[in-house]
């Protein structure tokens, strides 16, 4: 007997886990490594228990998941019948061609930001072509920046405290001369230079060189605030004022003056190929992405265009709003005296002569008829009765609350 038990020194035989005496758990000690026996719960045995089952269980799962892939139909090709051999090597090559086209991706767009990289040397900063294995831009720059938002790409070059423009390639597109440049919306930016300004596009290519006093707009306008004036700039349609003094006149994203003509306005429409132009006497039209004069400069006021219908008010007919589309043809026309809203999910709010708010389709047909009145807030203004995801704000005449497209109304305690 040479285990010898640590608690009440009583000898057991070799084979002996635990005295024979007191039940303590023995020590065998194998080579390198000491076996220690632990006597344990019965409960605690039993969730040991259930846990390797559980165990074993998802094990199982794995096995039969691994064993359903494309890797294992392969394996079982020669195992199938023709008609399940054709569905497998579909699958095979639809999951191989998906794979490969993945892959092409993520090596694409890794290899745009990955193919030029900023280096420094001396405290200045070049760009390195690693594909080529050339320096592309010297160092001879203050910083550069990487433009990768989106669809951008392109490269800020700081020198001197000037600006310049470098493409995706690390070319020069625009020397170190602007003063700044600000994105502005629809992948356009706006160069400013010695109180001149131009237009690039966010792959650095200059679209119009900085020779104008204003590109884009006097101010950015605000939709939410002005009834015919919508957000920052949107569109294909440059206008541009080459001093201050001259008139607007139109260009293309290519850079192209679009026709010959000069205007004393311009203004947003919302539409892309649209905007909004008025004459030296102060009267509207439109003109198109081509230079076509799509609406006459005849009318005193043009809303925005939303949902491919704007409203037009006539110099001849100053009391009518007439509802047109984006080729400027008359859809249908509001008996004189009627206020209107912009079109908002596909609906327009309109006010008759007796005060009472109403809503039309594109088509002119009522959606709801002028039953409700504008609700005012606590402060006397009046809310904006336009459809927002579903919902417009409106009054019963006794309390303010919202109504759905079917015009059923529901008090809001929060309006009053």
């Amino acid at each position: 007997m040479s285990k010898v038990c640590s608690k009440c020194n009583t000898g057991n035989p070799d084979s002996a886990h635990y005295c024979a005496r007191c039940g303590n758990p023995l020590e065998k000690v194998l080579g390198l490594y000491n076996v220690e026996y632990i006597v344990v719960k019965k409960s605690d045995y039993n969730s040991l228990v259930e846990q390797r089952t559980s165990l074993r269980r998802e094990n199982q799962r794995l096995q039969e998941q691994v064993s359903s892939s494309w890797l294992t139909k392969i394996k079982n090709f020669y195992n199938s019948d023709f008609m399940e051999n054709v569905k497998i090597a579909f699958s095979i090559i639809v999951s191989i061609a998906v794979l490969i086209f993945l892959v092409v991706m993520v090596y694409d767009s890794c290899s745009k930001s990955d193919a030029i990289e900023i280096v420094k040397e001396n405290s200045k900063y070049g760009l390195y072509d690693n594909k080529l294995d050339k320096q592309v831009q010297p160092f001879v720059y203050d910083s550069i920046s990487y433009q990768n938002k989106n669809d951008e790409n392109y490269y800020c070059l700081y020198k001197d405290g000037k600006i310049g423009l470098a493409d995706s390639t690390g070319a020069t597109k625009l020397d170190c001369v602007a003063d700044s440049i600000i994105p502005v919306e629809s992948k356009l930016l706006q160069i400013f230079s010695g109180g001149k300004q131009g237009v690039a596009d966010v792959y650095a290519n200059v679209i119009l060189p900085c020779n104008f006093y204003k590109v884009f707009w006097n101010v950015i306008p605000n939709k939410w605030t002005s009834f015919d004036k919508i957000g920052q700039y949107v569109g294909n349609i440059i206008p541009v004022k080459e001093t201050l003094y001259s008139k607007w006149e139109l260009y293309d994203r290519n850079g192209k003056k679009i026709n010959d003509a000069q205007y004393s306005d311009i203004k947003q429409t919302g539409h892309s190929n649209l905007v909004n132009v008025s004459n030296l006497y102060g009267y509207y039209g439109l003109v198109d992405i081509n230079g076509n004069t799509v609406l006459p400069l005849e009318y005193i006021s043009l809303s925005v265009c939303i949902n491919n219908r704007m409203w037009a008010k006539h110099k001849k007919v100053r009391a009518q709003w007439d509802c047109i589309d984006e080729n400027g043809q008359k859809i249908f026309s509001l008996p004189r005296g009627y206020s209107v809203y912009y079109f908002s999910d596909s609906l327009s709010a309109v006010i008759n002569t007796d005060g009472l708010l109403g809503y039309v389709n594109p088509d002119g047909t009522f959606s709801i008829p002028a039953i409700f009145k504008q609700a005012k807030t606590k402060t006397g203004s009046y809310y904006d009765p336009s459809f927002y995801n579903g919902k417009a704000i409106v009054s019963d005449g006794k309390s303010n609350g919202r109504i759905d497209k079917n015009g059923n109304f529901t008090k809001d305690e929060s309006l009053n």
